[in-house]
This record gives C-alpha cells, sequence and structure tokens, in this order.
C-alpha cells in the first residue's frame, strides 16, 4: 500500500525552522546593540603595514591610564588582550570567520571594558563594510601604513577597504598618505580627521608611524604623555615581530613578518648600517607559500638589491628563485643547522617556516 507524501508535516516542519531561525537573528542583532552600547569608545584599526602593532600600542596605553579596555587582534596569531592585560590565543574550529568580530564584542562586554580596540580581519571590502557598519559601528577609526600585503586581492582593494570602514560621525586617525582616500567622504559621513605626524627623529626600526598613531588616540582620551610612554613599553609585541637571535657563528634575524617590499627594503637598509652586511657573509632563508605568489615575486625584486651571497628556499618557485637571483648560490632548504655562519636573514612568510624558525633559534641561539 502506497503511503501519501507528508506534506503537512514537511510544511509544519520548514515553518517552525523558519520561526526558529528569524528568532536567533532578532537575538543576534539585540545582543549586538546591547554589546555596542556598553562601549564609551569602539577603536577599529585599518591598513595593509602594522594593523596588529598600532591595536596592542593603543591597548597598552589605555590600560596603563586605567581605562578598561578590551584588545583583539588578528596579526601572525589571532589573540585577545584583556582588560588586566593578559593575552589568550583564539582557537577557531576551521578557517577564520567575520563573525568572530561579534563574539569579540560579547566577551568584551562580559570582561567589563570600557573601551574595545579591535584589529580589522576583513580582507574584502564587502567583509569589511559588514563587519563596520553591521558589528563595530566604531566612533574612532585608525588608518595605519598603506603597502602591497594581500596583493592578489587585486589592485584596488587598499583603497576600498578603507572606505568601507570609515564611520558615520565619530573620528578618523591617519597619516598624509590617507587624506587624498577619504577626503570625498568627509562631508557625506560626518567624521573629523585627526592629522598624525610621526616623529622624523625616531629609529625607523621602532616604526614612528605606528607610535604616532597611537600616542593620538591616547591624547585623544586626555591621557598624559608621562602614562603614553610608560604604555609604549609595557605593550607586548606582535609574535611576528621583528627578532634577532645569536649564536656561536651564527646571527638570524626574522623579517618573516614584514611582508610589504618597502618595509622589507627599509629592514635592509637598517641592517645594512647596524649589522654592516656588506663586510660579512650574508644568507637570505626564503619561505615561500603556493597562495602568495605575487608576494613572492615582489620580495625576490628587494632581494635581489641586498645581494647575498646564498638563499635557501623553503616551499614552492625554486627555479623562479634560481632565475631571479642568479648572483647568488640558491638552494633548496633542508635543516636550520646546515644554514651556514654569518648573518642570516628570514623572508616570506610566518606560516609555517617562520614559526619553525623562531623556535629553533630561540632555543638554540637564546
Amino acid at each position: 500500500m502506497d503511503h501519501p507524501f507528508p506534506w503537512r508535516f514537511l510544511s509544519i516542519l520548514i515553518g517552525l525552522l523558519s520561526l526558529g531561525y528569524g528568532g536567533f537573528l532578532l537575538f543576534e542583532v539585540q545582543r549586538l546593540r546591547r554589546d555596542r552600547a556598553s562601549f564609551d569608545h569602539v577603536i577599529h584599526v585599518q591598513g595593509t603595514r602594522g594593523k596588529s602593532t598600532v591595536t596592542r600600542l593603543i591597548g597598552a596605553i589605555l590600560r596603563e591610564a586605567g581605562i578598561p579596555t578590551y584588545t583583539k587582534v588578528t596579526g601572525t596569531v589571532a589573540a585577545t588582550i584583556d582588560c588586566q592585560g593578559i593575552e589568550q590565543p583564539i582557537r577557531r574550529l576551521g578557517r577564520a570567520n567575520i563573525r568572530e568580530q561579534a563574539k569579540m564584542m560579547h566577551q568584551a562586554r562580559l570582561a567589563g571594558s570600557k573601551v574595545l580596540v579591535i584589529e580589522c580581519m576583513a580582507v574584502t571590502p564587502e567583509l569589511a563594510e559588514l563587519s563596520e557598519k553591521r558589528m563595530l559601528k566604531a566612533d574612532w577609526v585608525v588608518l595605519t601604513q598603506s603597502g602591497v600585503d594581500h596583493q592578489e586581492a587585486g589592485q584596488d582593494a587598499h583603497r576600498l577597504l578603507l572606505e568601507a570602514v570609515l564611520p558615520n560621525q565619530g573620528t578618523v586617525f591617519c597619516l598624509d598618505e590617507h587624506v587624498e582616500t577619504i577626503k570625498p567622504f568627509q562631508k557625506e559621513r560626518g567624521f573629523s580627521i585627526e592629522m598624525v605626524h610621526p616623529k622624523t627623529e625616531e629609529d625607523p626600526s621602532l616604526h614612528p608611524s605606528n607610535l604616532a598613531l597611537a600616542r593620538a588616540v591616547g591624547r585623544q582620551m586626555h591621557v598624559p604623555d608621562d602614562t603614553i610612554e610608560a604604555g609604549l613599553k609595557k605593550a607586548k609585541p606582535d609574535p611576528g615581530v621583528v627578532q634577532t637571535y645569536h649564536r656561536a657563528d651564527k646571527t638570524f634575524v626574522s623579517l618573516f613578518a614584514v611582508n610589504d617590499p618597502g618595509a622589507l627594503k627599509t629592514w635592509f637598509e637598517h641592517l645594512q648600517k647596524t649589522h654592516n652586511l656588506k663586510a660579512q657573509t650574508v644568507t637570505v632563508l626564503l619561505a615561500n607559500r603556493f597562495d602568495r605568489p605575487l608576494r613572492t615575486l615582489a620580495q625576490l625584486q628587494v632581494i635581489e638589491s641586498l645581494s647575498p651571497q646564498e638563499v635557501f628556499v623553503a616551499g614552492p618557485y625554486f627555479r623562479r628563485v634560481k632565475k631571479m637571483l642568479s648572483k647568488a648560490h640558491v638552494a633548496k632548504f633542508t635543516t636550520f643547522e646546515a644554514l651556514p655562519k654569518g648573518i642570516i636573514i628570514g623572508v616570506g612568510n610566518m606560516h609555517p617556516m617562520g614559526f619553525k624558525a623562531h623556535a629553533f633559534f630561540s632555543e638554540e641561539g637564546g
């Protein structure tokens, strides 16, 4: 005997599921509103160079001033820093999702924070606009230096990303390089612009632009200058920050997180002065990734100007490297122990080779 298809049951089930999903969305919207209303300020940090560092610096300054501040970074290692300055890595199930920003807002409210400093994690303008307009609704936006990181996203991606996070009302802290991009939107969105000018006398290796942006936010919050400087000194650096390790016959300098060619060139010039590279044997450890071919190409052009004696390649594009760096001895990376003595400069990508190199040289070199 044939049984009729239970259309009535199916329609009731679909109706209940739709009702449940609608209720969930309503709950999410109401929670977002409650979370956002609990903060005196939400500070959204965007740019291609220095986002994580600036986010950390601002958080450290405000906590030093006694302002309950919760920080979230998505740099080399995604992490939160609570109001007591305790850092915890963010554990993800699967790939990063933009909804993580809403989750961080909720955690910050539960932690008793009055200020949320959060790094933009979107890599497309659409996701950046969703994050800013639907979730964070930041009243202060900080724009860090421009560059050509994430080149695979397209030439105009950086400009569109900046436009996507510009607030309605509020304040934008920016460098000279951003004025032409954001000025046309100022009248329409009603935000004010705080121009920031780095101290030219500061050591370039200290990233004066990052320090200047963080100081500007601190002053806008009426934090005294001595407190600002104390906070800057207490800020914990990003795991990908440039570090130098020494061993009996080797000096390893990690530039793995310096993805922008312009910044990489600046660091090479700095190392020329501090380590007298022309008088030493220079080796480059180049860590490539399949999904970053344009980054590899841009970095090779900078490495060529350094004229290293040897280049060891970890990852793909070995033939391309060998062709472009024809004056150097190019070989495939095998082990850290096999690297030659002298100056070794790590370039490319932190994941995974950069982390392995940090672990090896920090243990062996101290």
